[in-house]
């Protein structure tokens, strides 16, 4: 299928360096890196939606999305950052100090300026929480928005039943190419999407380099 080509082309041009370059010359023209999947997520919100803000960080989605559906539940399982980002004035949200995974327990994350990932590369390590989606007593969500710099598969794995459910509508994610190849799990992006359709989302597209965006029929 196209989305499938599309996934493993993307896959090549980033081991080629050809994404970088491709940024920078959409930049040139404003197109504002994740701009579009802004916009595709923040309009597919309706009043009554309960959105799923996996990957919250210190907020910038939270606060957007909060605006728009009736709840959100923002995850994030960096101490520091969900100290900042429990502290938003958001009635609506609810803040999970919890990591989504396919397991449950305790497991390594690793910490940058910027980013961090339970993908664990680098050499400042903490210990987070980390649960299945599907085993929390929380709303079923309609939206959920992934941001785990490189454990997206896992996220998603872990909840199926939640994503499978018709009350679901849309997955907006975020696939980090360089930390799954440094994973040595190269072939992921493709799986992320077989995955997603076997769940019941027939529309995937590419929002931009490395934005997809799932939705059912």
């Amino acid at each position: 299928m196209l989305i499938e080509l599309q996934t493993q082309v993307r896959s090549v041009a980033r081991r080629l360096g050809l994404v970088p370059l491709l940024d920078r010359f959409r930049a040139v023209w404003r197109v504002g890196y994740e701009d579009a999947f802004s916009r595709s997520l923040l309009v597919e919100i309706l009043p009554g939606d309960c959105v799923w803000d996996v990957g919250a960080n210190v907020g910038y989605y939270s606060q957007r999305i909060a605006s728009l559906a009736s709840r959100v539940i923002a995850f994030e399982p960096v101490p520091e950052t969900f100290s900042r980002l429990s502290k938003l004035a958001l009635p609506n949200a609810t803040f999970v100090n919890t990591a989504l995974g396919d397991v449950r327990g305790v497991l390594p994350m690793s910490l940058a300026n910027d980013t961090s990932s339970l993908a664990v590369l680098g050499s400042n390590i903490t210990e987070v929480q980390v649960a299945r989606g599907d085993d929390l007593d929380l709303p079923q969500p309609n939206i959920v928005k992934i941001d785990v710099e490189g454990f997206e598969y896992e996220v998603i794995s872990g909840m199926q039943t939640r994503l499978r459910a018709p009350e679901c509508r849309a997955v907006f994610c975020e696939l980090h190419f360089e930390v799954l190849e440094k994973r040595g799990l190269r072939q992921t992006p493709a799986k992320i999407v077989k995955h997603l359709r076997s769940l019941g989302f027939t529309t995937i597209r590419w929002l931009d380099a490395s934005h997809i965006s799932a939705h059912k029929s």
